[in-house]
């Protein structure tokens, strides 16, 4: 079963509680209704994991950890730290021991392909517009420069 799966099974079994209920003719027990919550906590919770882990690298922030301990039932993190030196020492250890490199730009790098991207396509637009009035004309004069951009591997 998947985590999502798992998510769905959950309320799923939540719906179940309360129908059974209401079949009897009955209010929810005390009992029936402590799994009602422990369904409802335990489907936030693997939910706010699946997003959690869903984040990439840098893309992670402190902020995204206190909605993963808020959706587990958990208090606030205290944040507090010693001395700074030591901390990046420790934050140094931490990325060499448990991160790997590569695979995912960092926010700059995704940044400055943004532009790129930006750029290339105003180049694009500034070159239909000179090339001909003509819509098909410019279209293919726009997929053409298109491609070759794209062959070079710049981004457009």
């Amino acid at each position: 079963m998947t985590p999502k799966e798992a998510v769905v099974e959950l309320v799923l079994f939540r719906d179940f509680i309360i129908q059974r209920a209401d079949a009897q003719k009955r209010p929810i027990s005390e009992r029936e209704n402590r799994m009602f919550d422990a369904c409802g906590l335990a489907a936030r919770a693997i939910e706010a994991v699946i997003e959690h882990h869903a984040q990439i690298a840098d893309d992670r922030c402190r902020f995204d950890d206190d909605k993963l301990y808020e959706a587990c039932g958990l208090p606030p993190v205290d944040r507090r730290v010693g001395d700074k030196a030591e901390m990046l020492k420790s934050c140094e250890r931490f990325i060499d021991r448990r991160c790997n490199s590569g695979g995912w730009p960092t926010y700059s790098a995704l940044r400055e392909t943004l532009v790129d991207a930006v750029r290339a396509i105003d180049d694009l637009i500034v070159l239909g517009e000179q090339v001909s009035k003509d819509p098909l004309v410019r279209e293919r004069a726009l997929r053409d420069r298109a491609k070759a951009l794209l062959k070079r591997g710049e981004s457009c």
